[in-house]
């Protein structure tokens, strides 16, 4: 049995969510995002059992670490991260 995670649910239904959280983000500066986005984790992991938390929790990190350089590229495109640390 694998850790890795596994989506088990509608890939449109998922793109469809996350094009309508997307703009509710965009222009907002950092610190909004990530508290937005901490609360929402946050109400998540808090629908599973105390007992496995702390896995939902590793698992979940290790999936978005998973997925940051696919962002990035989706993005930046094949150039990465702008060097002058600005981002486009």
């Amino acid at each position: 049995m694998s850790d890795t995670p596994t989506p088990k649910h509608d890939p449109f239904l998922h793109d469809f969510i996350v094009e309508r959280i997307h703009p509710i983000l965009e222009g907002r500066g950092p610190e909004a995002q990530g508290a937005i986005l901490a609360e929402l984790l946050a109400t998540w992991i808090a629908g599973h059992h105390p007992k496995v938390r702390d896995k939902v929790l590793r698992l979940h990190v290790r999936f978005v670490r998973e997925l940051v350089p696919v962002m990035e590229k989706i993005r930046f495109g094949d150039r990465g991260f702008p060097a002058d640390g600005e981002p486009r």
